[in-house]
């Protein structure tokens, strides 16, 4: 199941062919926070030959011990952290890897708790809204616009679909995995470059649980790799609180 979050990152972490253990980035804002879940994004060969070992940043010591990196793959039932991870003296173990075939990345997102932006969540006779959400990509990085409907409102959700065209007609682009997502409030990237495909929940039975957010829509963006995905649109639904 998985657990309430108010914010995820993404590191990427590069293979070489030199090194056994590839340590973590120390990244300023995963730094102090309670991590939820860890998920890795396309790990290609490394399925079954990578393993994540965290350290815990109040004890120092590796209570998280060689995950195999194909339980970190995003799906309904993602392993429960809990921790808050010393992310510098944690390393992902490629020893097992043949040196020639040490290439490429590995791309994390830690999913993370946010004390500051805590709201409680009714867990019963909990109402919703549902609004549509349009971006239109214009290049490498696109800002959302204004949107007045969703103004200071309380996010439990936000699911991407695929529709052949949006309610306004516009053609939906065709390669969503290089896509990211980053959602701001004031100047915080609370959810940074997180692959769009994440917001994919179409037939899952344990979707994605915001703790009540609200964001700076104008200050998000979308950033996608692919060239062709430039002016065609990617459709959100929004599921917002409607409790009074």
């Amino acid at each position: 199941m998985k657990k309430l979050v108010s914010g995820a990152i993404s590191v990427e972490m590069p293979i070489t062919a030199i090194d056994n253990k590839i340590f973590f980035p120390d990244v300023a804002d995963i730094r102090g926070r309670r991590i939820k879940h860890i998920s890795v994004y396309h790990p290609n060969l490394w399925l079954n030959t990578a393993f994540v070992t965290l350290k815990e940043m109040n004890t120092q010591n590796e209570l998280i011990k060689s995950i195999p990196v194909h339980l970190l793959q995003f799906d309904n039932d993602p392993l429960f952290i809990n921790k808050i991870v010393d992310l510098p003296h944690s390393f992902v173990d490629v020893s097992r890897i043949p040196a020639a075939e040490r290439n490429g990345t590995l791309f994390f997102t830690f999913w993370f708790d946010e004390p500051k932006i805590w709201c409680k969540v009714r867990m019963k006779k909990n109402r919703t809204q549902i609004h549509p959400m349009e971006i239109k990509l214009t290049g490498a990085k696109t800002y959302f616009a204004e949107n007045r409907d969703l103004h200071g409102k309380l996010f439990q959700n936000i699911i991407f679909s695929q529709p052949a065209f949006t309610p306004m007609g516009n053609e939906t682009i065709s390669y969503p995995w290089t896509c990211y997502l980053t959602l701001c409030k004031e100047n915080n990237e609370f959810f940074q470059r997180v692959p769009l495909e994440y917001f994919y929940q179409r037939g899952t039975y344990d979707p994605l649980r915001l703790q009540n957010i609200t964001f700076d829509f104008q200050k998000s963006y979308i950033e996608t790799t692919n060239p062709e995905n430039y002016g065609k649109s990617i459709f959100f639904n929004a599921v917002i609180d409607d409790n009074k």
